[in-house]
């Protein structure tokens, strides 16, 4: 009874050796003879052996773009061309990349689409408001890895970046300043949280934001201060018309409510604000000789939910007779009535009486 148990598990171990022997042979023929053993190094024909560049030019003498649509052969050659310009024994570092790849991961880096948003609420009733936790700091932080990054990425990183400055205390012309006339120049985006003085100070701007010449932005922002104090507008609505028409260097104007608290509410001094535009420009072509008309034009659109509304720039209007002139702005006053008509309740009449 025992030999008997003891044949039985010979057979058994010899079949079992067998089946392993005969899988390992069908896996070498399937993967290749060198993932045979796991000490075996990749060999390509007419390459050195265990490299990269072995494995590259083994795939690519093996794996057509048809199997693989989504690896180039131009994409393939740049990849064996990096590997057989570093030495032996070399290790590759950001710094070390051509230029070219070091700016594409840059692009990525500093990405504005993954930045963490300035302002929330969007959608929701109420409108937008400013995001306490943002700072643009943390999005810098990349430019202290060292020197040489600073200087290759910074313009990129000032470009990229929207600057919000929520210290009512922050001296934005006196910052900006200190910077490179190269890193003034790549500023894209400003946003700051503002009271009565900073209102009062947009007389001061003259033709450029901030005062500051070679300044050009694609987006200022002009955010309320959310506060238990009125915000009282309507003071300064001729100082912001005149501003508006000599201003340069700005594409987008948008001005925030932020949840504040406006006298008159926000949209009533947006339309007067729209009413007072269309009024000065009229007086300052007809009524004034010589003509003075704007360095800048403005379209303009408000935004209901997000209690917002936006000026964009355009070329200044050619001057024309007085008639062609009504007729191209009589569209505008007719939105600006109806835009009136919708605005919040003031039981003050003289809150309804339009500037035109």
């Amino acid at each position: 009874m025992a030999r008997t148990l003891s044949n039985d598990k010979d057979a058994t171990k010899r079949v079992q050796n067998k089946l392993r022997k005969q899988g390992a042979h069908n896996f070498r023929d399937r993967v290749g003879p060198h993932s045979a053993r796991s000490s075996d190094k990749i060999e390509a024909p007419g390459q050195p052996r265990g490299t990269l560049t072995a494995l590259l030019h083994s795939i690519s003498r093996k794996k057509s773009p048809a199997q693989f649509p989504e690896l180039e052969e131009d994409s393939l050659q740049e990849t064996i061309t990096m590997d057989q310009s570093a030495k032996p024994g070399q290790q590759v570092t950001f710094l070390s990349l051509p230029a070219e790849i070091r700016s594409a991961i840059l692009e990525h880096v500093f990405d504005p689409n993954l930045q963490v948003k300035g302002f929330l609420g969007q959608g929701l009733l109420g409108g937008i408001f400013h995001n306490e936790d943002y700072s643009a700091s943390t999005l810098l932080a990349p430019l202290l890895v060292c020197k040489q990054f600073y200087q290759d990425s910074s313009l990129l990183a000032l470009s990229r970046t929207n600057f919000i400055v929520s210290n009512l205390f922050f001296k934005i012309p006196e910052r900006i300043a200190t910077l490179h006339p190269k890193q003034i120049e790549a500023i894209r985006s400003i946003a700051f949280v503002a009271d009565a003085r900073h209102f009062r100070q947009l007389h001061d701007w003259g033709q450029h934001p901030f005062g500051i010449k070679n300044l050009s932005v694609d987006n200022l922002t002009i955010v309320l201060r959310r506060s238990s104090n009125w915000h009282y507008l309507f003071d300064f609505t001729t100082d912001i018309v005149h501003l508006l028409r000599s201003l340069t260097g700005v594409k987008r104007f948008t001005f925030v409510r932020n949840v504040a608290l406006v006298k008159g509410s926000f949209k009533t001094w947006y339309n007067r604000l729209i009413g007072l535009i269309l009024k000065i420009d009229h007086l300052e072509r007809y009524d004034k000789v010589p003509a003075n008309p704007e360095k800048t034009w403005w379209t303009w659109s408000y935004d209901e939910v997000a209690q917002s509304f936006t000026l964009e720039a355009r070329p200044a209007k050619s001057i024309t007779d007085e008639e062609t002139y009504m007729q191209e702005i009589l569209p505008l006053m007719e939105e600006l009535r109806v835009s009136m008509e919708n605005e919040e309740w003031n039981p003050d009449p003289r809150s309804r009486l339009p500037y035109y």
